[in-house]
């Protein structure tokens, strides 16, 4: 393992890496330095190769100003990374036969019932095709209170019949699948998180932080354009209506606020490091074990890979191939390089996790400053490119 203390122009870049994936060090080092097309101002990149941390690397700034240095320890808003790790908490439920991906939502929570949705099946919530990519009759920052949403959701009429067409439940798939938690399990899906998953496998992410976690939280500083840029939608559209119950304003600066790092919204608030991110994925991707822990079984992984639907989602007109929680490759709006048995989730502006079946491989990057694409963007490609050259 080569230990790395550099620079890439104004960018210090600290961390180890194995001497077989030195590219992905020189792929970093090219990001930071702008190569990529894309300005970086802080970022960590991790793999993992089953059991083996092999790159671990993180340079650059925690703060738009370029005064706070980024720490091993740094964690940073991944966006919907979160919705690749609130399937893994899934899957393992359902392992457990606590639940079942083919039961209506209802058999857990008999007060979603209502207007139509009496058919809409755990899987539909999985692989956004239950209709409800958006809460009706929510006020502004009601996505700070679990209840509110949850209980709108479960009033609502489904805006298509479930499973017939996929819409990004872009913040309502989180809401949907911690009310299934609380009602079939008795914890929340951070709680359980937590206890079942990151913290077995010492993975340093979580869904709603502790306070004692804030002071390592890298300042979120996010594109004004493309899909945050409320001010300038067609209001009736899905995708301003997606962002219903988010606080009023188009500052943004409610991600960096204490209320959004410790509430829970498992399909977009995770905060974490690139290395515990990549840790989760590696256990996933081998099977279900790692490290001699077994968090899953590994029919129930191969069960949760395979392919859901191959829709053209209608809230941002992506084509995604989608398994139950899971993106699979698909390019160009997110892709694992090519990889046939790879399994992730990309967050808004760049963050990407994923695994592969084929090598045991964990990968993730997490940047703090956001792109304005709905892709996985130059910088998480270039990186991605440099892992598989080394494979």
């Amino acid at each position: 393992m080569r230990m790395i203390d550099d620079m890439a122009g104004d960018h210090a870049i600290h961390g180890w890496c194995d001497e077989r994936f030195l590219a992905v060090r020189d792929a970093f080092a090219e990001v930071h330095l702008g190569r990529a097309g894309e300005r970086e101002i802080g970022s960590m990149v991790a793999v993992y190769q089953g059991d083996d941390l092999v790159v671990d690397l993180w340079g650059g700034f925690r703060d738009a100003s370029s005064t706070r240095p980024w720490e091993r320890d740094t964690i940073v808003l991944m966006m919907s990374v979160a919705k690749g790790i609130s399937a893994m908490c899934t899957h393992m439920l359902i392992d457990r036969g606590v639940i079942e991906p083919d039961a209506p939502v209802a058999r857990y929570w008999p007060e979603f019932a209502q207007n139509g949705k009496e058919n809409v099946l755990v899987r539909h919530v999985l692989d956004h095709t239950a209709g409800l990519c958006y809460a009706e009759n929510v006020p502004p920052g009601a996505v700070f209170e679990h209840s509110v949403m949850a209980e709108a959701l479960a009033r609502q009429e489904p805006a298509w019949r479930p499973g017939t067409r996929s819409g990004y439940h872009m913040l309502t798939q989180g809401f949907l699948l911690n009310e299934i938690f609380r009602r079939s399990d008795g914890r929340t899906l951070g709680t359980f998180l937590r206890e079942e998953l990151a913290g077995p496998l010492g993975a340093d992410y979580a869904i709603g932080l502790g306070v004692s976690d804030l002071v390592r939280c890298a300042e979120f500083i996010p594109a004004v354009a493309g899909i945050l840029d409320r001010d300038h939608m067609d209001p009736s559209t899905f995708l301003a209506r997606a962002w219903n119950g988010s606080p009023e304003g188009t500052d943004f600066s409610y991600y960096n606020s204490t209320r959004w790092r410790t509430v829970e919204i498992p399909s977009a608030n995770g905060h974490g490091t690139s290395r515990g991110v990549a840790r989760m994925y590696a256990a996933f991707a081998s099977g279900g074990r790692l490290g001699g822990v077994r968090v899953i079984s590994e029919a129930a992984v191969d069960r949760a890979i395979e392919e859901s639907h191959n829709y053209v989602e209608v809230v941002m007109g992506r084509s995604y191939h989608q398994a139950l929680g899971f993106l699979l490759d698909s390019p160009p709006i997110v892709t694992y390089g090519g990889r046939p048995h790879a399994f992730g989730h990309h967050g808004v502006g760049g963050s990407l996790g994923f695994g592969d079946r084929d090598t045991g491989i964990g990968f993730a990057y997490a940047p703090n400053r956001l792109h304005e694409r709905i892709e996985n963007g130059p910088r998480a490609r270039m990186l991605i490119d440099a892992l598989w050259s080394c494979v």
